[in-house]
């Protein structure tokens, strides 16, 4: 009996261990997507889908060999007009030698334009449901069109292939500060739930390089408005984020100098934030702390206490006026990324419910009222006297 049971568990484990060999899909065979764009097509209501892929050689690698020592790196790129994201990829296996497969994309492109007139959700949904993809891709949208920087971006000879490119170049400015980090589940999320909104990084292709522009605004699932890198860095900022960011201020007035303005290096900061009803009105404040080290200047003796004062005063100044400038275009974009809405259903319910909801505070939230309370202070001046 026990030898029995011991053959019975026996079979049952060499079948487990084995179940993972059933369905094997050979490397060089697989085409995997890196990234994906989204453009607006000019017939009858489709979309341009562009995919990239390596091309991976059968004999192991993924480049050409020039002869001269120097590699040519291969990528397949293909683009079709459909309605339906799936489609699409099935078109394009048509004309691959490759089985094209989404589980690594890193990169999902949509044009300016097709991002401001549709429903970005509507191209995610594919990732969700599909469990060959992925949901940890960067969502990003692009000044211009998606399809022309892949195409351009993968002929570049001094970068990386075109995905590691982008890839890399927004986990650098996100550390920096200068970029939101959004992949599909973040964005997602942010955008179902009620009074608060998703940004996004905002990317454009100038001649033989690919530029961070910032953050792109979004509001019902649409792009709404923008934000530049030093307007995305003061609004992490006043998230309580630091991100080592470098800042540049305007240099106290009265001074005589060729350089007429200074760069921080931040430090530190803390950020409080308080929403309060006042004659039933939302009025929202934020008091910064910020720690910073001057980066470059070439004006007094920052040793002085008097030039030290104005040169935190003058910083102050500066980023204070950029956060006002950074409130008024998320107002005016409707794109709530602070989340006051979600905070004031949480903690002022009544309220909440008093002005309909949602649909209500987005009709009052381009009005609320917000004030910031920033000083900063300088910490370490480098090598000067």
């Amino acid at each position: 009996m026990k030898r029995h049971i011991f053959s019975v568990v026996s079979v049952f484990i060499v079948i487990a261990m084995l179940s993972g060999c059933q369905d094997q899909n050979t490397f060089e065979d697989i085409g995997f997507a890196l990234s994906i764009g989204f453009d607006l097509s000019s017939n009858d209501g489709k979309t341009v889908y562009t995919m990239v892929f390596p091309n991976i050689s059968d004999s192991g690698g993924s480049y050409s060999d020039k002869g001269d020592g120097s590699a040519d790196y291969k990528v397949d790129i293909f683009s079709e007009e459909t309605y339906l994201v799936r489609e699409a990829r099935d078109l394009g296996r048509l004309s691959s030698t490759k089985h094209v497969e989404g589980g690594k994309i890193q990169n999902v492109l949509f044009s300016s334009d097709l991002a401001q007139e549709r429903k970005l959700s509507e191209y995610l949904e594919i990732f969700e449901r599909d469990t060959r993809s992925t949901v940890q891709s960067t969502v990003i949208v692009v000044d211009g069109s998606a399809r022309e920087l892949l195409e351009k971006g993968s002929q570049f000879t001094e970068k990386p292939r075109i995905s590691l490119y982008l890839a890399d170049l927004l986990e650098r400015n996100f550390k920096s500060g200068y970029c939101p980090d959004t992949n599909i589940v973040r964005y997602d999320i942010l955008n179902v739930r009620p009074g608060i909104s998703p940004i996004v990084p905002l990317i454009r292709l100038e001649n033989d390089k690919i530029r961070v522009l910032g953050s792109a605004l979004i509001d019902r699932d649409k792009m709404t408005g923008r934000l530049d890198t030093r307007e995305t860095a003061c609004l992490f900022l006043a998230m309580g984020k630091n991100k080592g960011s470098e800042i540049t201020f305007a240099l106290p007035e009265g001074v005589e100098t060729q350089k007429k303005e200074g760069i921080i290096f931040t430090r530190k900061v803390k950020s409080k934030q308080s929403i309060r009803l006042e004659n039933n009105t939302p009025v929202v404040s934020f008091d910064i702390r910020l720690s910073a080290t001057l980066d470059e200047y070439t004006w007094g003796d920052i040793t002085q206490q008097e030039f030290e004062s104005r040169m935190e005063q003058s910083l102050s100044s500066s980023i204070t006026a950029t956060l006002n400038e950074v409130f008024k275009k998320l107002q005016e974009a409707d794109c709530d990324v602070f989340g006051f809405g979600d905070k004031i259903h949480a903690y002022h319910n009544s309220y909440w419910k008093s002005i309909g909801g949602l649909e209500g505070w987005k009709t009052i939230y381009p009005t609320v009222k917000i004030n910031v309370n920033l000083k900063a202070d300088l910490i370490r001046y480098g090598e000067i006297k």
